[in-house]
């Protein structure tokens, strides 16, 4: 059986550069968006905080955000995570040792929100709800967006998020071995 990823088939996105100002530089962050695949221009938001990888290789394998996006007429819009895939923020000198620095949860997140208001302004979507969705690391960064900015994210949906693995609330054993 041959294997046909959600970009090869029926749906189509556009990847464009966002680019913010903030008081400590933020990246052009790659996104990815089919904006009117299911967007009814009244439904949901719904945004997959990226993680640890090029944001393609996400959208290709989240068919659950998509099947959720056609139920409830949602704009789906996929955010890469600085410094992975094509979210450099410093180019090619992105991890030289007084720019990796920037490589952090914190400012992950405020990219995020930053961007998920600037796309409400721009899809004239800003009485629009929005469900962030993410999982393992990217689970962790869509939970925290919700406790860091509820006035940006409505809901979250954190699949496999290891949160108390971060917060030291659980022993270093528990994330490997089920008791």
């Amino acid at each position: 059986m041959e294997q046909t990823s959600l970009s090869d088939s029926k749906t189509r996105f556009s990847t464009p550069n966002f680019k913010a100002t903030m008081s400590i530089p933020v990246s052009a962050i790659s996104i990815e968006s089919q904006p009117h695949q299911y967007w009814d221009g009244n439904g949901p938001i719904f945004f997959y905080t990226g993680n640890e990888g090029p944001i393609t290789s996400f959208w290709d394998n989240s068919g659950f955000v998509f099947e959720a996006a056609e139920k409830f007429n949602a704009l789906v819009i996929f955010g890469e995570h600085r410094y992975y895939g094509e979210s450099m923020p410093f180019g090619s000198s992105s991890f030289d040792h007084d720019k990796v620095g920037y490589l952090i949860v914190e400012q992950a997140l405020a990219d995020y929100a930053v961007l998920v208001t600037e796309l409400k302004i721009q899809f004239k979507a800003t009485q629009s709800k929005v469900v962030a969705f993410g999982g393992s690391y990217g689970g962790i960064l869509t939970a925290y967006m919700r406790f860091k900015y509820p006035n940006v994210i409505d809901a979250a949906l954190a699949a496999s998020a290891p949160i108390y693995m971060l917060t030291f609330k659980g022993s270093q054993r528990e994330f490997f071995f089920l008791q």
